[in-house]
């Protein structure tokens, strides 16, 4: 149930979770005092093991003080990349691409299990890493159900998966929701070559938008090599309510 404007369950995320979540949209009506907004809040605060998110931009400092004194914590500093890359850019040619098929399900939630750790879940100690990792292979399981994303890049070693893009194709912007690699095969060039072929294979890109985590330097770096410029930041913002442990 909706909480008022500013506070939205994300029943995705409770579903994964077993425990109520809900987002925070923070903005002048929820900064007053004493008004319903701020009580609903307050009372979804009390709830027990719930957590609550909000996103922030980095300049906001009324809205980032008003969070941190309601208890919640800084997990994240999020950095959003926007730019055009040339065709054929540092592209590698060995490695085989394709668009996600539903057979690759399997395949690709393992990739996604095992291959992020600057993600604001993983970042978050209140979050235990078993957890963390469930929340990203559900969450690209999401697109074989239809429920996340407009297409995903495949990229393959013979019939092995090496890595998966999982993408937005909107307005002549591709948004990169999901990137991964498996271990074994980073440090290749594997990432640019799938963002390049997700490029050629959309109609009508004009632009890539891509968000990260300020903590993952390789990620930054590689969209600098592509050319990407930075173009926001926000912080993410967490609250648990402690009185309730993962597992309980």
């Amino acid at each position: 149930m909706d909480k008022g404007k500013n506070i939205i369950q994300d029943a995705w995320l409770k579903d994964v979770m077993g425990r109520n979540v809900y987002k925070l949209a923070v903005n002048d009506v929820l900064l007053r005092r004493d008004n319903r907004w701020g009580n609903n809040l307050s009372k979804a605060m009390e709830e027990k093991g719930v957590f609550i998110y909000a996103k922030v931009p980095t300049h906001d400092i009324r809205s980032t003080r008003f969070l941190e004194n309601k208890g919640f914590y800084l997990v994240d500093t999020n950095v959003t990349f926007e730019g055009s890359v040339s065709p054929g850019r540092d592209k590698t040619d060995s490695y085989a691409m394709r668009l996600a098929l539903k057979k690759d399900e399997k395949e690709v939630s393992e990739i996604a299990r095992n291959s992020f750790i600057y993600s604001r879940f993983h970042l978050d100690p209140a979050f235990p890493a078993k957890v963390a990792d469930q929340i990203k292979s559900e969450w690209v399981r999401n697109f074989f159900k239809g429920k996340r994303g407009d297409a995903m890049v495949i990229a393959l070693q013979g019939k092995s998966i090496m890595g998966f893009l999982q993408l937005f194709c909107n307005n002549g912007i591709l948004t990169i929701d999901q990137i991964a690699v498996s271990e074994k095969h980073q440090r290749r060039g594997i990432a640019v070559s799938m963002i390049l072929y997700a490029q050629e294979h959309c109609k009508g890109i004009k632009s890539i938008r891509v968000g990260t985590q300020i903590s993952n330097i390789p990620a930054m770096r590689l969209y600098e090599k592509l050319g990407l410029k930075v173009s926001g930041t926000s912080y993410v913002l967490h609250y648990h309510n402690l009185h309730h442990k993962e597992g309980q």
